[in-house]
């Protein structure tokens, strides 16, 4: 199964939450595996997610160490033991 990580700045926003948050999902694209994960933890969504449904400019995904290159598609397939890692992208100079 795929394990998706939240990172602890984006996990901190959940109730009793110290720490990374990581599930293990069903999940065959990575659109799936958020939607699972954002049904055990709905508060997630917003700080992952935009009004659009994609990635947030400030956050990102990494799927077995590679970073996702078009955050509006979701719908990239995961293999059965893939590690997702989603974090607070830093900006600035």
């Amino acid at each position: 199964m795929p394990t998706l990580t939240f990172a602890r700045p984006i996990a901190r926003w959940l109730p009793d939450q110290d720490g990374e948050l990581s599930i293990e999902t069903r999940g065959a694209t990575l659109s799936a595996a958020l939607e699972e994960a954002f049904a055990a933890h709905p508060t997630l969504r917003g700080y992952v997610l935009d009004e659009r449904g994609t990635v947030r400019h400030h956050v990102a995904v990494f799927i077995d160490g590679a970073s996702i290159t078009d955050k509006s598609d979701l719908h990239v397939p995961l293999d059965a033991r893939a590690s997702i890692f989603v974090m607070q992208a830093l900006s600035g100079g």
